[in-house]
């Protein structure tokens, strides 16, 4: 039973309920009345009694139907949420929540043009995916758990052989009783003490659109409603849950005590497969990258690329490595060795990037498109690649060498080799009696008294030396939380608010084109702001 009240529900705002159910009697009239209709001779017509039975059936006929529809709307809409994409609906399980009448509603829906379906589903694997036309704009409510008490036992009911299935195949692939438990077990200790506050930045924030909105909400109703678990596991080892899937602004409302993540995680895995392909033992490979990040802390860097490169060949020859054993190291990958291993490569690409209305974020994103995912073997029309080709030629061609008999091997061979190092940072903290959790490329720590003795300096030491065992030498980041984290984010975002309040009132008291024009994309998600240095408002374009 949930831990709460009431319960997230979702409607349309702008299409009633009412306009549903009319639509449907229409076409269930239109497609079952014959070409020629003549209206049933009956012997009652005209009798009183018969004509108020026959409207009382008609009201409480359409009062069921409206019902099945408002939940059947729900479960589209916060299935979408919950996946944000298609909802994915068996139609043995609608029929089993709303009767065989579920097919009608879907056409019904799909006619009105208010949602539309993937149009494809696998037997035994995959069902039909619906989703709301980009035009309908939905909201939610909390509503009492009593409403809707019998749909939602129904579903619950309906769900249980797929949700055992799931469950059955998610222990089988983890293959390991302790760890899954004690992961759980660790996931339910978080909690979302800050409840109010952050459905408060929610209400503050602005949202590129109703649907953005929306999957923060349910993101926050996840961890007050509770019992959570793992939902997926996939072939690389890599665990979903409700934390994975939570935006990161909003890990600030939950019980955390602090996290710790790999800074350029993936491009820092990427080395393991760098001193293969250059076939260097594994230690020399350990020994240099540990002195670069020495070489980091302690010397001053020059600003001249190539001075940059002579400086760390030099600095690894006076700290003791034999100049005959890295003479074979390209100067390039000696410099990519030293960026990833001090957690400095993103703000390196970034510096290098003309566009300055770019974010660090957006750089990642377009670095993985372009170079380390991208299936394409060339750098036809990806500037980025050109770039990273020119700056990197011998890591480049090492991408491309590990792309080469599987387009995807680089993409899965990363995610794989990032679960194993994490499944093991994780059973040495469980094996110190810690509870944890971790969210890809990073280490979360609930605040409760079990982690009362778990400090950053353990957690980062466990790490660092799971990382060494694969000749990796890791730049850790440190998140804290905690109640003056969370006033410091919502004071944050309340002085954000102002701003672009003030933005958008001097925009509209304008008539230029130009104002218009920028209107227009923060209405349609393609502007959002961030706070800069000193508190100044800072335009993005959303790409």
């Amino acid at each position: 039973m949930s831990k709460t009240k009431t319960k997230l529900f979702y409607r349309l705002d702008e299409i009633s309920i009412d306009e549903i159910v009319q639509h449907h009697n229409q076409q269930i009239m239109e497609d079952y009345r014959p070409l020629t209709y003549i209206e049933p001779f009956d012997s009652y017509v005209g009798c009183e009694d018969y004509e108020n039975k026959r409207a009382k059936k008609i009201v409480k006929n359409n009062r069921i139907l409206s019902q099945k529809y408002e939940y059947l709307i729900h479960l589209i809409i916060s299935r979408m949420v919950d996946n944000q994409g298609y909802a994915l609906l068996s139609s043995t399980v609608l029929e089993k929540v709303f009767g065989k009448v579920y097919k009608d509603m879907l056409r019904n829906l799909i006619s009105m043009n208010i949602i539309y379906k993937d149009g494809y589903f696998i037997l035994g694997e995959k069902s039909y995916g619906y989703i709301l036309f980009d035009n309908v704009r939905f909201s939610s409510s909390q509503i009492p758990l009593t409403e809707y008490y019998g749909y939602r036992q129904k579903l619950k009911e309906a769900l249980k052989p797929h949700q055992k299935q799931v469950r059955k195949e998610i222990v089988k692939k983890i293959n390991d009783d302790d760890f899954l438990e004690n992961y759980e077990s660790s996931l339910n200790q978080v909690s979302i003490p800050f409840y109010a506050e952050a459905m408060r930045y929610i209400s503050l924030h602005h949202f590129q659109s109703d649907y953005a909105k929306q999957c923060y909400i349910r993101s926050v109703e996840r961890f007050k409603e509770g019992d959570l678990k793992i939902y997926s596991y996939d072939k690389n080892k890599r665990i979903y849950t409700p934390l994975t899937s939570m935006p990161k602004i909003l890990k600030s409302f939950l019980n955390l005590k602090f996290s710790l993540d790999i800074h350029n995680s993936h491009p820092l895995l990427f080395n393991h497969l760098l001193y293969k392909s250059l076939k260097l033992p594994s230690i020399l490979f350990q020994e240099v990258s540990l002195l670069l990040v020495n070489f980091y802390n302690k010397e001053a860097i020059p600003n001249n690329l190539h001075n940059v490169r002579r400086f760390l060949r030099k600095y690894l020859i006076n700290n003791g490595i034999n100049k005959e054993e890295i003479k074979d190291i390209p100067i390039d990958v000696l410099e990519y060795i030293y960026l990833t291993s001090n957690g400095i490569f993103w703000d390196e690409v970034l510096r290098e990037v003309k566009n300055t209305e770019l974010l660090r974020s957006d750089v990642k994103v377009m670095m993985f498109a372009e170079v380390f995912y991208s299936k394409k073997l060339s750098t036809r029309g990806k500037e980025n690649a050109k770039a990273f080709r020119k700056r990197f030629p011998n890591v480049y061609h090492a991408v491309l060498s590990s792309k080469k008999n599987d387009r995807t091997g680089l993409a899965n061979y990363m995610m794989a080799l990032e679960s194993k190092i994490f499944w093991e940072i994780l059973k040495r903290l469980y094996a110190a009696g810690y509870k944890v959790v971790n969210i890809h490329d990073a280490i979360v720590v609930p605040d409760t008294p079990e982690n009362e003795g778990c400090t950053v300096e353990i957690v980062s030491q466990i790490m660092a030396e799971v990382y060494r065992d694969y000749s990796l030498t890791p730049n850790v980041s440190i998140d804290y939380y905690g109640e003056k984290y969370m006033k410091k984010v919502l004071g944050d975002e309340e002085i954000l608010n102002g701003k672009i309040d003030e933005y958008m009132a001097a925009l509209q008291l304008k008539d230029d084109e130009e104002s218009k024009e920028i209107l227009t994309q923060i209405h349609n998600g393609k502007l959002e702001f961030v706070l800069g240095e000193k508190q100044t408002l800072v335009p993005h374009m959303l790409r």
